[in-house]
């Protein structure tokens, strides 16, 4: 993911983050201001000699407006508590909600017993085919595009299960409900730019605050799209027996937090639809770019607030838990899906490039390849869990014939370009294409490289 700015003076801010502070009148820092910096006494005025001196004296009070604001942003005091309160800790007024993505096997398999009984009682006995949408950013207009793509082809089925992180999650709500919301997608990811997702305030940021940008665009566009009918259009499939999941990342706990959006929107309580908007913030918020969302919950009385970021911290997509990747359970216990179709809004082959001796260029070029690594380890071992429960396992990327060199992020030509892209895959989906697994003995799968990975088909066969 890459994540650039160019910042300039007018873009540096002039308010608080969360609430407003009290800041001494313009006039009195005028006066502050005029004994540094010399006036024109035969006006009056404030008018400088100096032009430099003249920039000094604004950049000087520009960072020094810049750290009152800064530290006027308050949080509220998150005292610490015990890890396992944490843990067992729920949402006031809602019930079985959500799960730790690295919750105990029992744990899932009790949601999963919980969703078979749903699925028998509203006689919903075709066999479970799952869509997974990985994180990705301005990449979701790749899944959005293929979505597209593949309805128009006739052969895109209804899934009975949809999972969705970070900028999937904000897909997975439309992809859920369905090819009637595909126009929806196509607007959302081709007619957007920055400005709708974030506002930038770098040097509150690097000051102390809790990030370089507020997200407050998105929470609008999320609001906008999230309307209350979509949630009521949920919470019917729910009832159906069909299943929305969005994760989270409670950066408290250092843990992915899978949440049943469709039992929220089943819920009788009226906050609901903020609540659902609110989650789907959370699993797109990239650390240190937007702020992170403060979530309240509870534990025996005790309350605490818990603080969540996207979903891709933990992992860049969700498709089974990992206490049950890689379990030892046989499939009449752990029940694995039909068909997994994982949309990677991504490559996952690496990209030759020069990299350029800066810092930050560095990190961000040592960020991503660890990210590529550990996406390629999780995928490897989906494609060895759906070939030990005999399960179609298809994988839709972003192949390296894609041209993905610099850009600023939330490019309105780039995503545009990017959803074409995706749609022309979309129409070449063939149903049910099947993950070719490894064909490794224990010990060739200790010293080997890691599968190769196409750029058509996903996951290949590693080198016997």
């Amino acid at each position: 993911m890459k994540i650039g700015f160019a910042f300039s003076r007018r873009s540096l801010p002039i308010h608080g983050g969360f609430e407003s502070c009290q800041i001494r009148s313009s006039q009195g820092l005028r006066r502050r201001s005029s004994d540094l910096m010399p006036c024109d006494t035969s006006t009056g005025d404030l008018r400088r000699r100096d032009p430099v001196v003249g920039r000094l004296r604004a950049a000087i009070l520009t960072v020094c407006m810049t750290i009152m604001l800064a530290g006027c942003a308050t949080w509220p005091d998150r005292p610490a508590i015990l890890p396992e309160t944490a843990a067992a800790a729920s949402i006031k007024g809602f019930v079985d909600i959500r799960i730790y993505a690295d919750a105990d096997i029992d744990q899932w398999l009790r949601w999963r017993k919980k969703w078979e009984y749903d699925r028998k009682r509203t006689n919903a006995i075709e066999p479970i085919r799952m869509l997974a949408i990985s994180s990705g950013s301005d990449k979701g207009a790749f899944a959005a595009g293929l979505l597209n793509g593949w309805n128009d082809r006739g052969n895109r089925p209804d899934f009975s299960l949809v999972t969705g992180t970070s900028t999937g999650a904000l897909i997975g709500p439309f992809a859920f409900l369905g090819h009637r919301y595909d126009d929806t997608l196509r607007t959302m990811y081709t007619t957007i730019s920055a400005k709708d997702i974030f506002r930038k305030h770098p040097v509150k940021g690097v000051l102390g605050g809790a990030s370089l940008a507020d997200s407050d665009p998105l929470s609008s566009l999320i609001e906008y799209y999230l309307t209350d009918q979509i949630v009521e259009e949920i919470a019917s499939e729910h009832r159906k027996g069909r299943r929305l999941l969005v994760q989270t990342t409670n950066l408290d706990a250092q843990r992915g937090v899978v949440w049943d959006i469709g039992a929220i929107a089943n819920s009788p309580d009226p906050r609901k639809v903020a609540f659902i908007r609110r989650i789907l913030l959370a699993s797109a918020s990239i650390p240190g770019l937007f702020p992170p969302v403060l979530i309240n919950a509870e534990h025996d009385g005790q309350q605490l607030t818990e603080m969540h970021v996207d979903g891709g911290t933990t992992a860049s997509m969700f498709v089974v838990p990992s206490t049950l990747l890689w379990s030892s359970f046989d499939g009449a216990i752990v029940k694995a899906p039909r068909s997994i179709d994982l949309i990677y809004n991504g490559t996952l082959q690496s990209r030759y490039d020069v990299v350029e001796p800066r810092t930050f260029t560095i990190m961000e070029r040592a960020l991503s390849t660890a990210m590529l690594a550990a996406d390629q380890q999780r995928i490897a071992g989906y494609g060895e869990f759906a070939s030990r429960h005999n399960t179609q396992f298809s994988i839709w990327t972003i192949g390296l014939d894609f041209p993905d060199e610099g850009h600023p992020l939330f490019d309105q030509k780039f995503m545009i370009s990017l959803f074409d892209y995706g749609y022309q895959k979309g129409l070449n989906i063939r149903p049910l294409s099947k993950y070719s697994p490894p064909r490794l003995s224990l010990r060739e799968r200790q010293i080997s490289d890691k599968p190769r990975f196409s750029p058509e088909t996903g996951l290949t066969s590693a080198p016997d």
